[in-house]
């Protein structure tokens, strides 16, 4: 044993506590005068807490790396935005920062392209006002004009919103006597009216559209009414109008999931957390081309996905575009994987790692998106098979590359269980493992690139 004092002294504090025979005490609680006996006991003694050093050390190291993990992960949260994560534009604040081009330059002029059918503003031939102006006298002799004929004449057209108040219809509805029984008969009104005032189908329509798809405040609908109309709404209006379209709009929606439940080719499911009631919902949104079909429900997994009935009677042969959420993998079908979350999830990679392959890898994933579409264009049915190997072959490489930069996290000494990997690992093990779900639309070209 080392001096006292020595650098290289072992103190009874840096010991773990050793069980074996002879050995059933603390060594962190013991004195140096329990030490040395230990010393004196012979080699095995000596070896005994030479290895319980090197487990201590062994398990310093792994705490050592796992807290480094730990930190950088923390560090990097604050350099989270939309750009490298899954979070919103809207979460960026002020920190915008110029999105980068990850398509090469086509040397076009910006604007629309010769032969593009534009959307200028053209004249009608029937306006609903003319305003005639006429020439009173020379300009040059200053001579009266007023009675000389024009021999041409200008247009220009100045298109407008029209000003002018709300417009009130009255429906009056006969009451008359029988003249044989004397009993009273009223004229039947519409079924859309039925209240004594109300307001009507043009001004519900505009309520719903600004605050269900507009994302107006209810106080800045009222606000805007009263500017633009004169008309001035309270919160009671709007919410009545929004429950009478819901209402309406009910059995068409459920003709829409059941299109879309029906569906042969690729959906895109995704699902937002949203507050109802102060309580976290989750919103569910189905769609293909054409349908989008919307569900809250308070379980973001299976059970809303149950309750939603779309994903659980899909064909066998139906595919589905999801996020990778665990749920979306339980239903019929095959799967496929959105890379606008996978190119993001690289770019921050390629900021965590500094490591060339995730930037490679990115590009490839779009530089695959071009062959599909240049086969897609060129009316191809799939991408070239030889082409297609090459793609999958670089795919493999990089992913290869990027497990042997980020090894695996080991459990600790003594431990079995394996412990939390980097983000980085965890991407690289997803494209491994779900290689053929991450790059269906390189094979099937009804298949698109993201969600």
């Amino acid at each position: 044993m080392a001096s006292k004092g020595s650098k290289s002294e072992v103190t009874p504090a840096e010991l773990p506590i050793l069980h074996g025979p002879g050995f059933d005490w603390d060594l962190a609680q013991v004195d140096e005068a329990q030490v040395q006996g230990l010393y004196a006991r012979g080699v095995e003694a000596v070896l005994a807490i030479i290895l319980a050093i090197v487990v201590l050390v062994r398990g310093l190291q792994h705490d050592n790396v796992v807290l480094r993990q730990r930190v950088d992960e923390l560090e990097h949260q604050l350099h989270q935005d939309s750009h490298n994560s899954s979070k919103p534009p809207s979460s960026d604040g002020m920190r915008k920062r110029k999105a980068k081009p990850r398509r090469q330059r086509s040397g076009k002029k910006p604007g629309g392209q010769r032969g593009h059918v534009g959307t200028t503003l053209r004249p009608v031939d029937h306006p609903d006002v003319v305003i005639q102006h006429a020439v009173e006298q020379c300009e040059h002799c200053h001579r009266d004009l007023s009675e000389v004929p024009a021999v041409e004449t200008q247009r220009r057209q100045v298109f407008d919103l029209p000003h002018r108040p709300f417009e009130v219809t009255e429906h009056r509805a006969d009451i008359k006597i029988c003249p044989d029984c004397h009993a009273k008969t009223q004229a039947a009104f519409p079924p859309e009216v039925s209240a004594p005032v109300q307001y009507g189908p043009e001004i519900v329509a505009r309520i719903v559209y600004m605050h269900c798809y507009q994302l107006l405040p209810i106080k800045r609908i009222g606000e805007w009414f009263r500017d633009e109309w004169q008309i001035r709404l309270s919160t009671g209006p709007v919410m009545r109008s929004i429950r009478q379209v819901a209402d309406r709009v009910e059995p068409i929606m459920e003709t829409v999931r059941l299109a879309l439940q029906q569906d042969r080719h690729t959906i895109h499911a995704d699902e937002t957390g949203m507050r109802v009631r102060g309580k976290l919902w989750w919103f569910h949104v189905a769609s293909n081309s054409q349908l989008t079909w919307l569900f809250a429900h308070p379980n973001r997994g299976h059970k809303a996905m149950d309750a939603a009935g779309i994903l659980p009677n899909r064909p066998p042969d139906s595919n589905t575009m999801h996020d990778g959420l665990s749920a979306y993998r339980k239903q019929p079908g095959t799967d496929s994987l959105c890379n606008a979350h996978h190119g993001r999830e690289l770019e921050d990679a390629k900021e965590r790692t500094h490591q060339p392959w995730a930037e490679e890898l990115r590009n490839l994933l779009y530089e695959m998106n071009d062959a599909a579409e240049a086969a897609r264009q060129a009316g191809a049915k799939a991408v070239d098979s030889a082409l297609r190997e090459r793609l999958r072959e670089r795919y493999d490489m990089l992913i290869r590359q990027g497990l042997e930069e980020n090894p695996e996290t080991l459990p600790a000494p003594g431990r079995r269980r394996r412990p939390k990997q980097t983000k980085t690992r965890n991407l690289l093990e997803r494209l491994d493992r779900d290689r053929e779900a991450t790059l269906r639309f390189l094979d099937d070209l009804t298949v698109p690139f993201t969600n």
